[in-house]
C-alpha cells in the first residue's frame, strides 16, 4: 500500500511541479534562410513565432534556419554537390540531417529565394526533392514552402528571374501537392512580380509584420500536425528498375481511403510532367503495391512521379525519382 501511495506522490509531483505534460509534445523542425530565421521581426510577430503562440506547450520547435543559406545548404550531409557548385555544401549544422536528429513529426522547409537568381529551377527542384525525401524515409512529414518575391538585389528584377520564380512557385505545387504551402499568392505584387509594398520592410527581400501575419495562417490552414485533417495517402515507397529497354515502376501505399486512381506521370526535366499510365486503386488501409512497366521510356533520363486522386478530384503526390 506504501508504494501505490509513493508512486501517486511522484506522478503528481512530477506533473504539479515539473509540469511533465500527460501527452508527448509534437515535434517541429524548420529548416531555412531569413524568412524563417524571423530576419527583422521580433519573435511573437514572424510566422514562426505566431506558430508557437498558437501551438504552446503541445508542440517542441527546432528552427535551424540561418539567413543567407540556400537549398544546397539544406540537403543531406552525406550530398556532395557537382562540381559547378562546389562551394555550395551542405550546412551539416542546419541542414536536412540536422533537423531529423530531433525525430520530428514534421518538418518545414522554407528556402523561398536565395541564389534562385544564380541555380537552374532544375537544380532547385532536384534539392527539394532530395531534402523532401530524406524526411518521408525517416517517417516525418515534410512541408515545401514556394518561393516568396524579390526584388534585390538587382538580379532578381531581371525578366527571366522573375519567370524563374514564378516557374519554381509552380513546380512546389505541382510536385508537392498536399505538402505544399503558397507563400507566393497573396504576397506578390502581380504586376510586376515584387513584393506588395505594405507587406515588405522595404528592402525588396523581407516581410514585415504583416506579410509574416499572411505566411503564418497559411501554415495554420495547412493543420501540418493533422489536428483537424485526416491522415493523408501515405506513400511508402516508390523504386524504379530498368532492363530489355523496358523501366518497371513500383510503388507502395498505406491509409487509402476514397481514392478514385493513380496517374503515373513522367517527365523528361523533372519539371514538366505528362500522364502515361491510370492505374485503379484498391482503396485498403494496409499497404498496397502495384506495378507498371513502361515499355516506351524516354531515350535519356526520365522522370516518375505517381499521383493518387481522390473522390474529390483531389491530388497527392510521391517524391519524384530519377532514371537514368
Amino acid at each position: 500500500m506504501k508504494q501505490i501511495y509513493l508512486l501517486l506522490l511522484i506522478n503528481f509531483c512530477s506533473t504539479v511541479f515539473l509540469k511533465t505534460p500527460i501527452q508527448a509534445q509534437k515535434k517541429l523542425s524548420i529548416i531555412g534562410s531569413s524568412t524563417a530565421q524571423c530576419f527583422g521581426i521580433t519573435g511573437d510577430s514572424c510566422f514562426v513565432g505566431r506558430l508557437k503562440n498558437f501551438y504552446g506547450n503541445a508542440v517542441q520547435f527546432t528552427n535551424l534556419a540561418v539567413s543567407g543559406s540556400n537549398v544546397y545548404r539544406g540537403m543531406p550531409s552525406s550530398y556532395t554537390p557537382p562540381a559547378e557548385r562546389v562551394n555550395e555544401t551542405p550546412d551539416i549544422n542546419y541542414n536536412i540531417t540536422a533537423a531529423l536528429s530531433s525525430n520530428p513529426e514534421v518538418v518545414l522547409v522554407n528556402y523561398p529565394s536565395n541564389g534562385y537568381d544564380v541555380f537552374s529551377v532544375a537544380e532547385v527542384m532536384f534539392c527539394l526533392r532530395t531534402i523532401n525525401a530524406a524526411a518521408i524515409t525517416a517517417g516525418a512529414r515534410c512541408y515545401i514552402t514556394t518561393t516568396q518575391p524579390r526584388s534585390d538585389p538587382a538580379s532578381f528584377t531581371s525578366g527571366e528571374t522573375r519567370r524563374k520564380m514564378a516557374e519554381i512557385k509552380d513546380s512546389v505545387l505541382q510536385q508537392f501537392g498536399t505538402f505544399a504551402i503558397n507563400f507566393w499568392d497573396g504576397i506578390v505584387n502581380p504586376a510586376d512580380s515584387t513584393i506588395i509594398t505594405e507587406l515588405g520592410q522595404g528592402d525588396g527581400t523581407h516581410l514585415n509584420n504583416k506579410g509574416h501575419a499572411i505566411l503564418f495562417q497559411k501554415v495554420k490552414d495547412k493543420d501540418i500536425f493533422l489536428l483537424n485533417s485526416p491522415l493523408p495517402l501515405s506513400f511508402v515507397g516508390f523504386s524504379a528498375t530498368t532492363g530489355n529497354g523496358e523501366t518497371t515502376l513500383q510503388w507502395i501505399t498505406a491509409m487509402e481511403k476514397n481514392i478514385r486512381h493513380f496517374e503515373l506521370m513522367r517527365s523528361i526535366d523533372g519539371i514538366q510532367f505528362s500522364k502515361i499510365a491510370t492505374i485503379k486503386a484498391n482503396n485498403t488501409m494496409q499497404n498496397n503495391r502495384y506495378s507498371f512497366t513502361d515499355k516506351s521510356p524516354l531515350p535519356a533520363t526520365s522522370y516518375y512521379q505517381v499521383v493518387a486522386i481522390n473522390l474529390n478530384s483531389h491530388p497527392d503526390y510521391s517524391q519524384t525519382i530519377k532514371v537514368l
